[in-house]
């Protein structure tokens, strides 16, 4: 499971103050699917952060995950998004990059949130994904969450 706390961009904070003090209005962001990325190590809150490319991890794009697949929820002493699909990354040939952390993109490429990856306990390598193999997140094992 991929499970992160407290992980806005920049982007998203700013977006949030200017809504709720009313200095800008939020844009419609229902006419666009989601996007998750994956990243060597931390993206920072300004996504500065290396993201995988299909060079160096033959297969790797970002995937697409649709907003009806998304549920939020209480989540013990916060909410979290639930992502209700399962989204996956093959790998063509053997990947050099590890994936260590992801993140989920508008459809404008503006980071929303980032994450650590870690399924409870092991960590992922790129001698894990060889051509076919998968990164799967499994339907409901994917959550980003404000505490």
């Amino acid at each position: 499971m991929a499970t992160t706390s407290n992980s806005l961009s920049d982007q998203m904070e700013q977006d949030i103050l200017n809504h709720l003090l009313g200095t800008m209005a939020m844009s419609d962001n229902t006419s666009f699917d989601l996007e998750l990325a994956l990243f060597t190590g931390d993206p920072g809150d300004d996504a500065s952060g290396t993201e995988l490319n299909s060079t160096d991890s033959p297969g790797y794009a970002r995937q697409s995950i649709q907003r009806s697949d998304v549920t939020v929820q209480q989540d013990g002493d916060g909410y979290a998004a639930t992502f209700n699909s399962t989204v996956e990354f093959t790998a063509t040939g053997d990947w050099t990059q590890d994936p260590a952390w992801l993140a989920i993109y508008d459809g404008s490429s503006n980071m929303l949130f980032r994450g650590e990856i870690d399924d409870g306990t092991t960590a992922f390598t790129s001698s894990d994904m060889t051509s076919g193999k998968k990164l799967q997140f499994t339907s409901g094992n994917l959550k980003f969450k404000l505490s």
